[in-house]
């Protein structure tokens, strides 16, 4: 039988989250580990409920930390909705930093695409074109 389109929606989601959470913990240079030792390191939980549970393990961790999402953002993370994904990475900087796994100032890096992050004033001096002689941008 056919995938439904909510059931390929979701599993989109649920690899862009999992996309998401792996470059985070990269940029962070937190380790996972090997998946020689355990399942791999980032799985999704089985559970059918409300919120899905993503398994992080980390290196020299005996057990899996967890990290749950709604299934709502889920679907509009695989739907590809730019602001429910924006929403998501700062979920996942915040989780992260509950987790004690990030520290309390670290931000995402910004994107230089016309948008700015309100809470990085360095990425406005990285993303502003300079002005020329006459002062025109």
């Amino acid at each position: 039988m056919p995938e439904s389109w909510i059931d390929a929606q979701l599993h989109r989601g649920q690899r862009w989250l999992q996309a998401q959470v792996q470059q985070t913990l990269e940029r962070a240079a937190i380790p996972l580990a090997s998946s020689a030792a355990h399942q791999p390191p980032l799985y999704w939980g089985t559970d059918v409920a409300p919120r899905a549970t993503l398994y992080l393990w980390l290196a020299e961790e005996p057990h899996p930390r967890q990290m749950p999402f709604a299934r709502s953002l889920i679907l509009d993370c695989g739907a590809g909705e730019r602001l429910r994904q924006h929403y998501a990475r700062s979920y996942i900087a915040r989780s992260l930093r509950q987790l004690r796994l990030l520290a309390p100032s670290w931000r995402p890096s910004p994107l230089c695409q016309g948008r700015r992050e309100p809470h990085d004033s360095a990425a406005e001096s990285r993303c502003v074109q300079p002005a020329n002689a006459d002062g025109d941008v």
